[in-house]
């Protein structure tokens, strides 16, 4: 009896000793995990890239900031407005900047009073110029120019997924952000996606561990 106590006490010692080594082991593994997410920060900022295609579309696309909800909170990456178990975040600023725009008048006025000279034109007179990326609509006044209409046209596409490097390579989780408007530039971007780690007793190889220790003490 006593030597199938004994042997029981070395088991459960064992498996002790064995998950204190694991724990430890997980929790550098986290560790390292948590540096390498911070590093790709810079300056609480990260790194984003934007080309424009040949299809003037414009992509801008960085590298995925992996962390917990409560790190990504305490870094202040996550902002948490009444939401719960937050998947992932993507923040963006953008800017419209438009080059510069003719715009021709429909109704052409000939002027052939002498009182008027070459270039006079009578006003108030409307105004607009429409293309597939945006249009404006508006009045010449007297003394101003008033623009009472101004429509951008954008479709924006959200992507959050793995890019290839090569057969043999490993492939890098990425964000990208494509915008279908040539004029419209990103000029800041962030993300963060959420991998909160499961407890050690939510783990499969908890359970698997407290099975081999049951089937041990049975056995003995």
């Amino acid at each position: 009896m006593n030597k199938r106590l004994n042997k029981t006490l070395l088991v459960v010692l064992g498996f002790i000793i064995v998950f204190l080594v694991w724990q430890l082991y997980d929790g550098q593994v986290r560790l390292n995990s948590f540096k390498k997410q911070v590093s790709k920060l810079n300056n609480n900022s990260q790194y984003f890239k934007e080309v424009t295609t040949k299809d003037s579309l414009r992509i801008a696309s960085q590298k995925q900031i992996i962390l917990s909800q409560k790190d990504a909170i305490r870094l202040g990456i996550l902002e948490v407005e009444g939401l719960k178990k937050i998947k992932s975040q993507v923040k963006t600023v953008t800017r419209l900047k438009l080059d510069s725009v003719y715009i021709s008048f429909k109704d052409t006025l000939l002027i052939t009073d002498t009182i008027y000279s070459v270039g006079v034109i009578r006003v108030p007179k409307r105004f607009e110029y429409v293309e597939t990326n945006f249009d404006i609509k508006g009045i010449i006044l007297e003394n101003k120019l008033l623009i009472d209409s101004i429509k951008l046209h954008n479709e924006m596409k959200l992507t959050i997924g793995n890019k290839r490097n090569g057969l043999f390579k490993k492939s890098t989780p990425i964000v990208e952000l494509e915008n279908t408007n040539p004029y419209m530039t990103t000029l800041d971007m962030s993300n963060v996606i959420i991998n909160n780690e499961k407890r050690f007793y939510e783990k499969k190889l908890f359970f698997f561990g407290v099975g081999v220790l049951g089937t041990l003490i049975l056995v003995k």
